[in-house]
């Protein structure tokens, strides 16, 4: 028999995307605010839609709840000071429906605003006794019309100007610059000064504004350089010290107790502010005209110094003088300030005697200062008898008198010596070097003899048998001395040295008298001369005149001096 035909085989085929849809019962959220999220399936998922598989940012999520196999719901609570776009993601294929189809991404964005900013900039952002002001600009999240003056809490200083519109306003906030203890000034926007749109109220927002309303000052101002006597182009050191530290590199300039010679003010010198901000330091190089027993700083001018908050140094008077500590005005610092030359005043000699061949004549310099022991003057020394020869005076010890000699020579005779400088190394005691110039000196009352002559007159030993003798020292060692050197003379007349005898030798000699001499007393003389008597160190020089010699009496000497 014929079979009838199998039935047909009906097969469902599902090849559509489950999709879910994300929505919001609130368009926006804001402050204390939550939105009620919605999850609309097109279809029912495998297993149901389930919150661990659910991102979300800008908050929290919570539970899911099934309304029914294709609709669920969950609260969004967005998170505290968050503000921007809040997102709820569902990532593809995370579920699958009854046919295995994954599911598309599904994205879902709320925007959040739960805070209201308030942003404060100071400008300049540290106050000062100068700069005793600040603008505050005031920058808010939303516009508000809201904002006023009375908002602003001000501690340590007023508000005294205010405007602005929108989102941008702009305060002006003044120091109390009658508390000089103030250290600070602080500007609160108090919180909720606006109410944005998303019902969020402004925090409070504070600017702390520090402020320095002490003035520097100087606390000492001093010669630091050590006691003693400064010339012409020394260096003195100067050193002082500042009540805070101030910026390094500014300056003050410096008064001392001395006079500028050709605009007759004080001399100043600048002082720099050192890297530690507190030290002074100067250095005052000695000038022409500058001269003081104690140099001191008296007080200082022209001043350049802020401290690091920009106070300027503190003004004591039109002159901006300053009452200083420590070393006071007054105080002895022991530096010298000399630029006054040392001059030549004179040049004399030693004139208590007659002077001798190869005898020193003492000279003597007197210059107008003390100089320093070293220092020399070297001359030219002209005779009466046209002789010259370099001398060299020193100053052996710190004084003003300075010391040489000149020797006389065999063919000097006369009075008075010429004296011409011919260079010096006087220096005074602050080093000023004495100024050069030839100078003529008349060294006058000094007398002096070269040739051979005799220095001393004296009786002599008695011989046993009663004869007398007569004893004369010469200037020099000599020869050819004999009786015809010898002339005795009474009252003017010749007396007969028939029978005497001369023994002796150098520069003295003895003659010894006859006897019809030995009753020998006043108004005798002795004149000795003679071509042959030659000195023993220059044969060359002998006697040039007879040299008459009064006698004394028995015991007592006479000299030609």
């Amino acid at each position: 028999p014929l079979q009838s035909p199998p039935a047909p085989l009906s097969v469902a085929i599902d090849t559509r995307l489950p999709s879910i849809a994300i929505s919001s019962n609130r368009s926006s959220l804001g402050a204390n605010q939550q939105a009620v999220i919605t999850f609309t399936l097109s279809e029912p998922l495998q297993g149901g839609l389930t919150r661990a598989k659910i991102s979300q940012t800008g908050g929290s999520l919570g539970n899911l709840t099934a309304l029914s196999d294709t609709l669920y719901q969950a609260t969004f609570t967005p998170a505290p000071g968050f503000q921007g776009n809040a997102t709820i993601a569902i990532a593809a294929n995370t579920f699958l429906d009854a046919a295995g189809n994954g599911n598309p991404a599904a994205t879902f964005s709320l925007p959040v605003d739960v805070l209201a900013s308030v942003d404060l900039q100071a400008t300049p952002a540290a106050l000062n006794g100068v700069n005793a002001a600040s603008t505050i600009l005031i920058t808010l999240s939303d516009s508000t019309t809201q904002l006023t003056a009375d908002d602003i809490i001000v501690v340590g200083g007023s508000v005294t100007a205010f405007s602005g519109n929108g989102n941008t306003y702009s305060a002006t906030v003044a120091a109390d610059t009658s508390n000089p203890a103030l250290k600070q000034v602080t500007v609160t926007v108090r919180a909720a000064a606006f109410v944005d749109a998303f019902g969020n109220e402004s925090p409070a927002a504070t600017v702390v504004l520090p402020i320095d309303l002490q003035q520097p000052s100087v606390t000492d101002l001093a010669i630091a350089s050590p006691a003693g006597q400064y010339g012409i182009g020394d260096t003195v050191q100067l050193s002082g010290s500042l009540s805070e530290p101030a910026i390094a590199g500014q300056r003050l300039r410096a008064e001392l107790n001395i006079n500028n010679p050709f605009t007759a003010q004080p001399v100043t010198v600048d002082m720099i502010v050192a890297s530690n901000g507190t030290s002074l330091q100067g250095t005052y190089v000695v000038q022409s005209g500058h001269d003081t027993t104690n140099l001191a700083v008296i007080g200082f001018t022209n001043v350049n110094i802020t401290d690091l908050a920009g106070n300027p140094l503190r003004v004591i008077d039109a002159k901006i003088k300053a009452t200083l500590t420590g070393q006071a005005t007054t105080a002895t610092s022991g530096v010298e300030i000399d630029t006054v030359l040392p001059s030549l005043v004179g040049i004399t000699a030693d004139t208590s005697k007659l002077y001798g061949i190869y005898e020193g004549i003492p000279l003597t310099a007197t210059v107008s200062e003390q100089v320093r022991q070293g220092s020399r003057l070297t001359l030219q020394i002209t005779s009466a008898s046209g002789n010259t020869a370099s001398v060299t005076l020193e100053a052996y010890q710190p004084g003003t008198t300075l010391s040489g000699f000149y020797y006389v020579r065999a063919s000097d005779a006369g009075s008075g010596l010429t004296a011409v400088t011919t260079g010096t190394t006087i220096r005074d005691r602050a080093g000023n070097a004495m100024s050069f110039s030839p100078a003529t000196f008349a060294v006058s009352g000094v007398r002096y003899d070269g040739g051979v002559r005799p220095t001393t007159v004296t009786h002599g030993p008695v011989t046993p048998d009663g004869r007398q003798s007569i004893v004369v020292d010469l200037s020099t060692d000599v020869t050819g001395v004999s009786l015809n050197a010898f002339t005795l003379n009474h009252r003017g007349r010749s007396v007969s040295l028939r029978g005497a005898e001369v023994s002796g030798s150098g520069s003295q000699y003895t003659l010894l008298l006859p006897d019809r001499l030995r009753n020998l007393a006043g108004g005798y003389s002795i004149t000795v001369f003679s071509r042959d008597i030659r000195s023993v160190l220059d044969p060359g020089v002998g006697m040039t005149n007879p040299i008459e010699v009064e006698l004394p009496d028995p015991g007592i000497s006479t000299g030609n001096r």
